[in-house]
């Protein structure tokens, strides 16, 4: 073999092997090089959306300070009593009103509750009271459409004679409020 067939063997085979990694490491790296550029974007714009945050957050807390002050002044309207018996009791006096000309009430009981929330506590009362179902439907719209704080958090409806087919049902519902 000459001198001049080693030399185009040798380029030939750097030929080759420039080739392999041309085709093959190229798009690996161009693709890992995307993927980067791509993270650096996102982080990019995190940062971005962090920085308007913080710029905003002088506003938000302006904003806390006075739904906060809005919530204690209107905390007297919402419960006036000073403990829980006498929220419930209020309560009470909500359902009573919403029930009149509408159901009868069977039971009124308080339901030991601890949730609290700085200077204000949540009061919950079952009651149980027997009505038709446009009487049922009428209290449940007057407590929805009542106070705003006043709130039904569960409903059990049951037919005290489920057989009865042609007379009106009586239903006897609980509610959770």
């Amino acid at each position: 073999m000459t001198p001049r067939d080693r030399r185009a063997l040798k380029w030939g085979a750097a030929l080759l092997v420039v080739a392999i990694v041309g085709l093959r490491g190229v798009p690996g790296v161009l693709g890992q090089v995307r993927m980067i550029s791509d993270r650096v974007s996102a982080q990019r714009h995190l940062l971005a959306r962090g920085r308007w945050e913080l710029a905003q957050a002088d506003m938000l807390e302006d904003s806390v300070h006075s739904i906060q002050q809005a919530v204690i002044a209107l905390a007297p309207e919402l419960l006036s009593g000073g403990d829980a018996v006498a929220a419930a009791e209020r309560l009470e006096g909500i359902v009573t009103v919403a029930a009149i000309g509408g159901a009868k009430i069977e039971a009124v009981d308080f339901v030991s509750d601890s949730m609290r929330a700085g200077h204000l506590r949540r009061a919950t009362i079952r009651t149980t009271l027997e009505s038709d179902l446009p009487g049922l439907l009428a209290v449940l719209g007057r407590l929805s459409s009542g106070d705003p704080a006043v709130r039904v958090l569960s409903i059990q409806v049951t037919a005290t004679n489920p057989e009865a087919v042609e007379e009106v049902q009586v239903l006897r519902a609980q509610l959770l409020v």
